[in-house]
């Protein structure tokens, strides 16, 4: 038995879902090996969990300062309304991949406070490499041109949806070495409903694509 919210009913199905942790599970994959080239240590990404939440809900759980970037996938088509997601990043992956690429041993030191504009800059390089690979990881199931539009640090005031919407959250866990921490990504439920409808042939053929290759492994 499973409890039931008819306030804000599930928009999708078990299908969709899946296709979209297809689409994740690429992703994770991509960032696995860009972390481990990226911080020349053991880096695994792996999918825990795609949910629908509303927006207050995701952004109410954040901490006061956390590194996220916001993105435009840029999908063209007349039909589909802007598709403006957010990146997030744990403050724990955050410091251990500024303190690696600064020259440390990769280390996190508990702590509450907002980013250096040199910590930001560093983060924005690695943020825009994580837009990129969406490119790929949507490939055969949408045409994507995704842009990162700028990085926010402050949870508290950023407003990319009403707070009222319903989101899908996409969490991934990040191990480095023996620490593990998380990237998600928020978008919007409405948008990607409508991305599935006008692309479904699309969606259809990349989950043909995606059942060949896993009964080939």
């Amino acid at each position: 038995v499973k409890e039931y919210d008819f306030r804000s009913p599930k928009k999708f199905t078990k299908e969709r879902i899946k296709l979209l942790e297809n689409i994740f599970e690429n992703y994770a994959r991509l960032l696995s090996s860009y972390l481990t080239g990226l911080m020349r240590l053991y880096c695994k990404v792996t999918l825990v969990s795609i949910e629908e939440q509303q927006y207050f809900e995701y952004n109410n759980a954040l901490p006061d300062y956390v590194m996220m970037g916001i993105v435009d996938m840029g999908i063209d088509s007349p039909d589909i309304e802007e598709f403006t997601s957010i990146i997030q990043l744990s403050n724990s992956l955050t410091f251990i991949m500024i303190d690696r690429l600064l020259g440390g041993k990769g280390e996190y030191m508990d702590t509450d406070r907002d980013f250096t504009e040199i910590e930001i800059n560093v983060m924005r390089g690695i943020i825009n490499r994580f837009t990129s690979h969406l490119q790929d990881a949507w490939d055969g199931y949408v045409d994507t041109n995704p842009k990162l539009l700028n990085i926010e640090t402050n949870s508290r005031v950023i407003s990319a949806s009403d707070a009222d919407e319903t989101m899908i959250i996409v969490a991934m866990e990040v191990t480095i070495n023996e620490s593990k921490s998380v990237v998600s990504f928020c978008m919007s439920a409405l948008t990607m409903d409508q991305i599935m409808k006008k692309f479904s042939a699309k969606f259809s053929s990349g989950r043909r694509v995606s059942v060949a290759t896993k009964e080939a492994e």
